[in-house]
C-alpha cells in the first residue's frame, strides 16, 4: 500500500543528488531511478501519485544532466522506460507512460543530447508534467522511433511518437529536430511548413507512418474527420513528404496511383 512517505522518500532522494551534486556509479544510478520508477507506478490511484510522478521526472533530469551518465545504458531502467539514440550516439530520447488505465494515455519524454562544447543538456519534450492538464499539441506521446538525417550541410533528428487521447482515437505525432549551441530546437516550418505533423486515426486502423531511408520521405496514409459520425475516416490516400534541402515538401497520391 503506497503511503506519503514512500513520496517524501522519492523526494528524499531527489533534494540529496541536487543539493550535493553527487552522482553514484553507473549500477547505483540504475537502481536509484529504478526504484523511483517503481515508487511512481505503485501511487497510481493514489494520492501521492502527482508528486511522485513530478519527482521522478526531477530526478531522472538531475542525473542526465551529469557528464558521467550519457553513456550509461541503465540496464534496468530501460526494462521500464523508453530509450532511443540516434545513430551518432549525441542524443537520446526517453518516454515512459506516467499513469496507466482509461483510454487516455499520458506519457512524458525528454531528450538528453550533448551540445556544441560536449556538455550533457537535458530538455523536457512534453508541455505538461502533469495529465490533469490538457494536451492540446499532443506532446504527451510516446517516442518510439528516431531517424538521424543529414541535410543542407546540417544534421537533424527525425522523432516518430504515438498517443492516444481516448474516443476510439489515436495519433501519431512528427518531429524534426536539430541542435544548435546548447538547444534542441524544432526544425520550424520543415514539415510541409509546420514544426510539427499530426496524424488522427481510429484505434482499429493503421495509419501506415514509413521513414523511407532510401529517399529520405516520409509516408503516411490520409485520413479526415466525418463531423456526422464523429471519426476519422480513410480518404484511400497516401501522403508524401520528400525532402527539398532541409524542408519537406507535401505530395497527396490519389487511391488508384
Amino acid at each position: 500500500m503506497i503511503t506519503r512517505s514512500l513520496t517524501l522518500l522519492l523526494l528524499a532522494l531527489l533534494s540529496t543528488a541536487a543539493t550535493q551534486g553527487q552522482i553514484p556509479s553507473g549500477q547505483n544510478i540504475d537502481s536509484t531511478l529504478s526504484a523511483a520508477f517503481r515508487t511512481m507506478k505503485a501511487a497510481n490511484g493514489h494520492e501521492t501519485a502527482d508528486s511522485a510522478a513530478v519527482a521522478f521526472t526531477r530526478l531522472l533530469s538531475q542525473y542526465l544532466s551529469q557528464p558521467l551518465s550519457f553513456g550509461q545504458p541503465f540496464d534496468s531502467l530501460s526494462l521500464l522506460v523508453s530509450m532511443l539514440s540516434s545513430a551518432d550516439q549525441r542524443i537520446r530520447f526517453f518516454s515512459w507512460e506516467v499513469m496507466p488505465g482509461g483510454s487516455w494515455h499520458y506519457f512524458f519524454s525528454l531528450a538528453q543530447f550533448r551540445d556544441d562544447d560536449g556538455r550533457s543538456v537535458v530538455k523536457p519534450l512534453t508541455t505538461e508534467p502533469s495529465p490533469a492538464a490538457e494536451i492540446s499539441d499532443f506532446s504527451d506521446s510516446r517516442i518510439y522511433e528516431v531517424h538521424q538525417l543529414h541535410m543542407a550541410g546540417q544534421t537533424y533528428y527525425l522523432c516518430f511518437a504515438w498517443g492516444t487521447h481516448g474516443g476510439g482515437h489515436q495519433h501519431q505525432l512528427v518531429r524534426l529536430y536539430h541542435i544548435k549551441g546548447q538547444q534542441l530546437l524544432p526544425c520550424h516550418g520543415c514539415l510541409a511548413g509546420q514544426d510539427q505533423l499530426l496524424i488522427k486515426y481510429p484505434r482499429a486502423a493503421k495509419s501506415y507512418l514509413t521513414y523511407h531511408p532510401d529517399t529520405g520521405s516520409i509516408s503516411f496514409a490520409e485520413f479526415r474527420f466525418d463531423a456526422q459520425e464523429g471519426i476519422y475516416k480513410t480518404t484511400g490516400r497516401k501522403v508524401i513528404l520528400t525532402p527539398t534541402n532541409a524542408v519537406f515538401i507535401k505530395q497527396v497520391l490519389e487511391k488508384d496511383r
